[in-house]
């Protein structure tokens, strides 16, 4: 809610893209829980919060911020993004890291409209206005082989042998990780991503002789 209005705008279009290519009434595939076109899961299809929630996160910012998305769901009434006149797959990031990925490399499927572009605009900013932007997350090399070898069976990788284990296979256009060699699997960098909980697939590792950092 701190974005800025444009900002929020956009994002109030894409949410209610969204949520009509989910509607039954406008052809779409309900979600089905309870009924409903669209659920309430993050994890599904959109997260939800009550005014409740929001009040005692923001704290004494709330009415300002409600007035805020408000304003920017009012200004933006009725309008959502087609392709073909059908509402589009409205996908959205809080940062890219200068480039968007191509949607068939992350999904597997493909769409006209989501394609790898430049992104720039982010670098620089605030924390505050991209929290994401940028992180590293430091292992120990015992942690790390730990947290791989949970996530991923078939991997076996040894804290003591990690920089012959580990490699960095192939990489999309826009610098996100495709594959990796994780001792005696071959996987995606999205599966590295879900088992370290990283940021994104644009990430590069570092091992040292005591220690692992994965920078996204």
């Amino acid at each position: 809610a701190s974005f800025a209005e444009e900002a929020l705008k956009a994002q109030s279009v894409a949410a209610r893209t969204y949520t009509a290519r989910k509607m039954a009434s406008l052809g779409g595939k309900p979600c089905g829980r309870g009924g409903a076109d669209v659920c309430t899961d993050s994890t599904c299809c959109q997260a939800y919060r009550t005014r409740e929630e929001l009040s005692e996160k923001w704290g004494s910012s709330a009415d300002m911020y409600f007035d805020k998305l408000s304003g920017a769901v009012s200004a933006t009434r009725g309008v959502i993004l087609t392709y073909n006149s059908k509402p589009i797959e409205a996908l959205f990031h809080s940062s890219s890291g200068g480039m968007t990925e191509d949607a068939a490399n992350v999904f597997g499927g493909d769409a006209p409209y989501l394609k790898s572009v430049s992104s720039p605009g982010e670098e620089g900013f605030s924390d505050t206005a991209h929290p994401r932007y940028s992180a590293t997350v430091s292992f120990t090399r015992k942690q790390f082989a730990n947290a791989v070898n949970a996530a991923i069976k078939g991997a076996d990788i040894s804290k003591n042998k990690l920089e012959e284990q580990v490699k960095i296979l192939s990489k999309s256009e826009s610098g996100r990780v495709t594959k990796l060699q994780l001792g005696g699997k071959t996987v995606t960098g999205r599966e590295l991503r879900r088992a370290l909980g990283l940021n994104s697939t644009a990430f590069t590792i570092e091992i040292s002789p005591e220690r692992v950092v994965v920078s996204t």
